[in-house]
């Protein structure tokens, strides 16, 4: 069987939709909500924290929290762009090689948004390899209409990061809200 999931990554928090044996359902988190921070935690350790257990006070002083990094996803990097939302992501931003990256104390190399949203899908994957139970996972992940073609092509970025092999398909956040306009109205 396969099983058709969802994912809305979105700036603030995401969310997973998935369909397994005929039934939606919502990829619910440990602490019972239905969306969690699109955060992660670059821990010390070399660990990983994403989603609420990432946001760590603590570790958000010291800036190993990575936040608002689809802000700068996929773009060139401009030095007034960085001012504006810099202190909105948590972590130092800096120019890696015209591109815009994140120097989190934790590593000792840049993290570029797309690292950072792969780690965000390797989570989510994770978690649907438990509900699938086995089965197969295909995924289908929305993007901004006003992505550029640099930023749609990061995307694919960081589903070769992510190194996740299964069946993983983009479409416009529009287009979705149309196709679930149309499901749930029967249209």
């Amino acid at each position: 069987m396969t099983i058709y999931c969802g994912i809305d990554l979105g700036t603030s928090f995401c969310c997973v939709y998935y369909l397994k044996n005929g039934t939606m359902k919502v990829l619910t988190m440990d602490d019972g909500n239905h969306v969690f921070p699109s955060v992660v935690n670059y821990r010390d350790d070399g660990s990983v924290l994403v989603g609420a257990s990432a946001l760590r006070a603590g570790d958000i002083a010291k800036g190993k929290v990575v936040m608002n990094w689809k802000r700068l996803f996929g773009k060139d990097y401009d030095e007034d762009y960085k001012k504006n939302v810099e202190l909105s992501c948590r972590a130092n931003v800096i120019n890696n090689k015209g591109k815009y990256a994140f120097s989190v104390p934790s590593r000792d190399y840049p993290i570029s948004p797309e690292m950072v949203c792969s780690e965000i899908l390797k989570w989510i994957h994770k978690k649907m390899l438990v509900i699938a139970e086995g089965d197969t996972i295909e995924y289908c992940i929305t993007l901004p209409a006003a992505y550029s073609i640099q930023q749609k092509m990061s995307m694919h970025t960081v589903v070769d990061i992510s190194g996740i092999n299964c069946n993983i398909k983009f479409v416009t956040e529009p287009a979705a809200a149309a196709v679930s306009y149309s499901i749930e109205n029967k249209i």
